[in-house]
């Protein structure tokens, strides 16, 4: 829940994005990001290729990650050309950022004082104070 409103990966994770096509930038999206795993792609005769790590430079910004490289091999065309594995994420709880940490234990609070059989009518709301805290650090996506 947090991670979804904040547009944050709190934990470190090991992502998978799928891309039609590659320009000088590729946006990832999913912050932070802390290195590139894998490059791949589908060649010119739709066979999966592993690029060579060192032609592409990670961005780590905190609100648009992204990968850049002036050498992105021509690819095959198909709606998953090009593949790249990173590891996103803040590492462990006590590194995740102290507001998002605060939200996730007002969130725990009221689901708790709250934690009767919820139907579709009457689901209980997220804190206010809670979706304030997110809204401090919730990504901002340039790009």
């Amino acid at each position: 829940l947090v991670e979804a409103q904040a547009g944050r990966v709190l934990l470190t994770q090991t992502w998978v994005e799928e891309f039609k096509t590659s320009s000088k930038r590729v946006n990832l999206t999913k912050s932070p990001v802390s290195s590139i795993t894998s490059v791949k792609y589908y060649d010119t005769d739709n066979n999966q290729q592993t690029a060579t790590l060192s032609d592409f430079t990670l961005v780590k910004s905190e609100d648009s990650p992204y990968v850049d490289s002036d050498n992105w091999p021509v690819a095959y065309s198909r709606a998953d050309a090009y593949e790249v594995t990173y590891v996103s994420g803040y590492g462990v709880a006590a590194d995740t950022p102290a507001k998002l940490r605060q939200a996730i234990l007002l969130i725990v609070g009221q689901y708790y004082e709250h934690r009767m059989n919820v139907t579709e009518a009457k689901l209980v709301e997220m804190p206010l104070a809670a979706q304030h805290l997110i809204n401090l650090e919730r990504a901002r996506w340039y790009g």
